[in-house]
């Protein structure tokens, strides 16, 4: 008898240990299965994510001109990217021109960093003359930020100035001639100005002084001239000519102007005597 009880004791740590075996077996199985689907996802939303930038990319490295061709087509171009597993990875770019970029209303938004510039245009894209008079609302949410402004055209600078915020921290005597800012009644600003835009002029640059800011640009009347470009590609996977997945990127290229530098310093092409 006694030796039977050992022989059916050795059964059942045979048994006990082939279903610890298997219960580790399974729980490798199912994280290797894991792993390599989270692998997969990755891998996939990578391709996807690279083929969008690539589009934007190629359409960055592009002329004006060139892009303002395509915005007037309206056609949006696919450019493939073959690939070595079977999978195609595909861009679907289109250009539209934009006057304004906000998702909350029609005005010009943007940020601007200390002693950085960003310029509004006023000069019809295509003619190339100006086209804007009128007020124009700027507008920032900053109060630690002050904003200088030039507005220029075909007569030089008809207006500069530096305005300083509502409610504001910085001391206002360090300034000779500043302007006072309103209290802002656009959503998300806490500062607005009114600026006189005469006619015949080509633009208004805008640069923040101390802090980054974020700057809403509100015509008072009619709208503003064409800004620039937006961008917008799709990337997408296709496997055996069925989509698999995409991503979308879209990036906004604004009209060309001169950097901050140009505001305090003197171009020439000859010699300074």
């Amino acid at each position: 008898m006694k030796y039977k009880q050992q022989g059916g004791q050795i059964i059942l740590f045979v048994i006990v240990a082939m279903t610890v075996a298997l219960s580790v077996g399974i729980t490798v199985a199912t994280r290797t299965i894991s792993s390599l689907s989270r692998t997969a996802r990755s891998d996939t939303s990578n391709k996807v994510t690279a083929a969008a930038e690539a589009g934007i990319e190629r359409y960055l490295a592009l002329s004006f001109s060139d892009l303002g061709s395509k915005a007037q087509s309206g056609n949006p171009e696919t450019i493939p990217f073959p690939s070595m597993d079977g999978v195609t990875a595909v861009a679907e770019i289109i250009v539209n021109d934009f006057t304004y970029n906000s998702a909350n209303g029609n005005y010009y938004e943007f940020n601007l960093a200390p002693d950085h510039v960003k310029e509004v245009s006023f000069v019809n894209i295509e003619s190339g003359n100006p086209q804007f008079n009128g007020n124009v609302k700027v507008c920032w949410d900053n109060n630690k930020s002050a904003i200088y402004y030039v507005v220029y055209g075909t007569s030089g600078i008809s207006g500069k100035g530096i305005i300083i915020p509502n409610n504001s921290e910085i001391d206002s005597e360090k300034y000779k001639g500043e302007e006072n800012a309103n209290g802002s009644d656009e959503t998300g600003f806490n500062s607005c100005k009114s600026l006189s835009i005469p006619s015949g002029s080509y633009g208004l640059r805008l640069r923040s002084l101390y802090e980054t800011t974020n700057v809403g640009v509100f015509p008072s009347s009619g709208n503003l001239p064409t800004q620039g470009f937006k961008i917008t590609s799709k990337g997408m996977l296709q496997k055996e000519g069925k989509i698999q997945t995409t991503r979308t990127i879209t990036v906004y290229r604004s009209r060309p102007y001169m950097p901050a530098v140009f505001d305090t310093a003197i171009y020439t092409e000859g010699d300074v005597n």
